[in-house]
């Protein structure tokens, strides 16, 4: 019996070679390309159900342990021979195999739900923007945040204990830090991680805002991700704290992967409001990050 696995293979396969019929042809071939990245996204997210089930089928306490230490794992990909432009399957087994990310919001509406507190996207939300508070406030005094957050969400805060209030229209890294906290042991059991740290919240603000580069004479902009990207990024600050590591910089002359996240799973809902930052001389933009309804695929 034909397993889901070799039927979505079996597609990928016929995808790619009509994909090169066409190129070979000197047909247009993007209707062909869009199949096979089709079929590339399908395979990866089989792999991504196949890697949830197996986490399911695990001890709760277990399965924390190797989902926080292996959330990546291979999966499918395109490459193109420079040459002849013909397209041929990167498989898992590469050296250099392209790598899906099982995403939280997934692994948790799986099956039973696994975080322990109600709208636990909604805290993670919250925390974003309250980082977004305390980072403008550090910018200096000329700069004036300007919170605008749905009326639900302005609610939701109030009712979430008093660390979670702004004083003076900011909040202190201490009071950032107890909120990380809650978000965190919200979902994962409170022995497989330490607390997390002063470190790790500004590594969630470096990865939270952004500078963005202009391409006409401008007043600078920063973005704001939403909160379906930063719950990659908590992950990545609870597996660090887990193993004690340091966070790595990386100079901008290192050469950095090619290899596309391929993640595929349902978009959440990210942060629903836009921030600007108003200097005394000129307008310095905060512009949030839109959600996307679909995740990009397609490995480089």
């Amino acid at each position: 019996m034909t397993t889901i696995m070799e039927t979505k293979l079996n597609e990928l396969k016929e995808a790619v070679s009509a994909l090169n019929a066409a190129i070979s042809d000197g047909t247009n071939p993007t209707a062909k390309l869009d199949t096979a990245k089709e079929a590339v996204k399908a395979i990866n997210a089989q792999i991504i159900e196949e890697r949830i089930t197996a986490l399911r089928a695990m001890p709760v306490a277990d399965m924390w342990v190797e989902y926080i230490d292996h959330q990546f794992c291979n999966g499918y990909a395109l490459d193109t021979d420079k040459d002849t432009g013909r397209y041929e399957i990167r498989l898992p087994s590469a050296e250099n195999a392209a790598t899906v990310r099982v995403a939280f919001a997934h692994l948790d509406t799986a099956g039973e739900r696994l975080s322990r507190m109600e709208q636990w996207g909604t805290m993670l939300r919250i925390l974003c923007e309250n980082i977004v508070l305390w980072h403008a406030d550090g910018m200096g005094k000329q700069y004036v945040a300007r919170n605008e957050m749905s009326s639900k969400l302005v609610e939701a805060r109030k009712n979430m204990g008093e660390a979670w209030q702004p004083q003076n229209g900011t909040f202190s890294m201490n009071s950032l830090v107890k909120m990380l906290n809650e978000v965190v042991f919200a979902i994962i059991p409170d022995d497989v991680c330490k607390p997390l740290i002063k470190a790790d919240v500004k590594f969630l603000d470096s990865a939270l805002i952004q500078a963005k580069k202009s391409k006409t004479d401008e007043a600078g902009q920063l973005v704001v991700r939403n909160a379906q990207t930063m719950e990659e990024f908590l992950f990545r600050a609870i597996f660090t704290r887990r193993h004690n590591l340091a966070y790595a910089f990386q100079n901008k002359q290192d050469k950095e992967s090619k290899t596309t996240d391929t993640t595929a799973h349902p978009a959440q809902e990210g942060m629903p409001n836009e921030y600007i930052v108003q200097p005394e001389a000129g307008e310095v933009k905060v512009i949030v990050e839109e959600e996307t309804s679909a995740t990009e695929v397609t490995a480089e």
